[in-house]
């Protein structure tokens, strides 16, 4: 019996597995140097003590409670886990648990061996990795793709959303293969599986699909703009040099894309149908995106002659502001204008300003365009006051991005400093939506312009979902009511309760109030009887080029009705 003893305790102490002897209250009562040298501790500190492992929860249940209800039942407990060493060292444990009786056959405590299975989880990630990643530039591999792409469809199609699918190829990467060589090649890939991920979506997937030929699933792609716009803003990262082994190296993309549902229902077939528009897109001279569905493929194109246009377009002067007049209501007096962008391109005619604004505001050229613009309208603006119109302030519209833009503040200080003029010579128009993704960073903007002195007008006030709500955060001048609201004022009672409510609300607010849209007598005369401070609209004038609305503004300087 000694004997046997001595045997179990050299086990005990020699062997390769952590042994812990723990009572029926889950106390350590012996432990084996293995165990030690596994979890990173000493034994004087585990003796007499619970074990930390045991006290973690998993699905509401401590591990000790699941282990004792385990070897009660079935005489047995297994579990893995990841788990820390006392250095805060990671490692896989496997930890199987039986019952130690006593004399009468009843639980007394438990014997649980551990053992590191560390090397055995990572050689098995290692191999889920290889399965589903690419070796060279950390994607996802085209097994792995497909897969993404399927479950986007699928939620797709439970959402009722949209999933794009980009095919994009490079264009001269074979020559960079083969005149620097393959490892600058490899370098390349690599460089441009890191711009690809910049380009997209943290829930978007960039994957590999071998060679030179890259792919992305774009899940909920419902606004039509949003594809294109990461499909331009992969083909501008790429066309910027790689340096790669010393050397500089140029590539470029050709991109295909196809939509679920109208392209395919079918990850096969998306994929089948974005790599055939990526053949039409190296037709067409590389470097550009093409759509598996023509009529998208036109809006595209269109879209590109817009922003390759736009790039020329201030240097060429083809740019030029329109100003609408706005006169008081009360006095008749015209009171000052919104400036208006407008473009008369060489190559397409006048461009419609909708689709020039939402094409400078994709493309990131609203910096330029914004800067220019209000330079333009500022020197005019001066011009004008000292021209006999002193009180003349000018209405400018701010998009979402140049609030965005982290020089805005003095950009515009330095616009009216160089053409000497006070803050309120220059109002800025913005919407409801401006702030709504950024609400703590636009509302700090807004209030440093306010604090400048410059007007803020909401514009389109009466169509947003919370106008009450910006009305209270953001500090106002004046509120526009949309033009929707004045074209049918006049034959339609509940338009004109809504106006009357606005301008109610607005001047108590302390604010003016604005309607545009103004087209005929009738509209004016009820404006005016709901005390409606200004308007501006096709009864007044349309918006006029600078030399016109000077004479508009000479003939209408004496106070009269309106």
């Amino acid at each position: 019996g000694e004997r046997r003893l001595r045997l179990a305790a050299s086990a005990f102490d020699t062997s390769a597995l952590g042994i812990l002897a723990l009572d029926a209250a889950l106390r350590v009562r012996a432990v084996n140097p293995a165990y030690c040298a596994i979890a990173g501790r000493v034994e004087r500190d585990l003796l007499g003590r619970k074990l930390r492992l045991l006290a973690r929860r998993d699905g509401g249940r401590t591990l000790g409670g699941l282990m004792i209800d385990a070897v009660a039942a079935a005489g047995a407990w297994e579990h893995e886990q990841w788990n820390r060493r006392k250095g805060g060292e990671k490692y896989a444990e496997r930890m199987t648990a039986t019952a130690a009786l006593d004399a009468d056959g009843e639980i007394a405590g438990y014997v649980l061996v551990v053992s590191d299975i560390t090397r055995d989880k990572l050689d098995a990630e290692s191999i889920r990795h290889q399965a589903n990643y690419d070796t060279l530039t950390g994607l996802p591999n085209r097994s792995l793709f497909i897969d993404r792409l399927r479950h986007a469809i699928g939620a797709a199609e439970r959402g009722h959303q949209r999933v794009s699918v980009m095919f994009i190829d490079l264009d001269g990467f074979k020559l960079v293969n083969d005149t620097l060589g393959h490892d600058a090649g490899d370098e390349l890939l690599r460089q441009t599986a890191q711009r690809l991920l910049a380009s997209v979506r943290a829930g978007d997937t960039v994957a590999r699909m071998g060679g030179d030929e890259f792919t992305v699933v774009l899940p909920n792609a419902t606004d039509p703009q949003f594809t294109p716009s990461v499909a331009q803003r992969i083909i501008d990262s790429l066309e910027r040099p790689f340096l790669v082994v010393g050397r500089e190296a140029l590539v470029s993309a050709s991109i295909g894309i196809a939509s679920f549902p109208d392209d395919g229902q079918s990850a096969a077939d998306l994929l089948k149908h974005a790599d055939a528009a990526m053949y039409r897109a190296k037709e067409q001279g590389k470097a550009n995106y093409q759509f598996f569905t023509e009529s998208l493929n036109e809006q595209a194109n269109e879209r590109l002659a817009i922003k390759t246009g736009l790039a020329k377009a201030l240097e060429r002067r083809e740019l030029v502001v329109h100003y609408q007049p706005k006169c008081d209501l009360g006095s008749g007096a015209l009171v000052g204008a919104e400036a208006l962008l407008r473009w008369n391109s060489a190559e397409l005619g006048t461009v419609a300003p909708a689709k020039m604004i939402r094409v400078i505001e994709e493309t990131g050229q609203i910096g330029a365009v914004g800067e220019w613009m209000l330079a333009t309208v500022c020197a005019q603006c001066a011009a004008w006051r000292a021209r006999g119109h002193p009180n003349l302030r000018i209405a400018v519209n701010l998009s979402a991005r140049q609030l965005r833009q982290p020089k805005l503040v003095e950009q515009v200080a330095l616009a009216l400093k160089r053409a000497r003029l006070p803050p309120d010579a220059i109002e800025f128009e913005i919407t409801e939506n401006m702030i709504v993704r950024d609400t703590e960073h636009a509302v700090a903007v807004l209030t440093r312009l306010h604090q400048m002195g410059i007007p803020l007008t909401m514009d389109d006030f009466g169509i947003g979902y919370s106008s009450l709500s910006f009305l209270k955060r953001v500090p106002l001048h004046a509120i526009k009511i949309d033009q929707s609201f004045a074209a049918d004022i006049g034959t339609d009672e509940n338009d004109r309760e809504i106006v009357r409510t606005i301008v109610e609300m607005g001047h108590g607010l302390r604010l003016r109030v604005i309607a545009e849209g103004v087209e005929t007598e009738q509209q004016r005369d009820i404006l005016r009887g709901l005390r409606c401070d200004e308007i501006q609209g096709y009864l007044l004038s349309a918006p006029l080029p600078a030399a016109a609305f000077e004479s508009f503004l000479a003939a209408r300087s004496r106070p009269r009705p309106a």
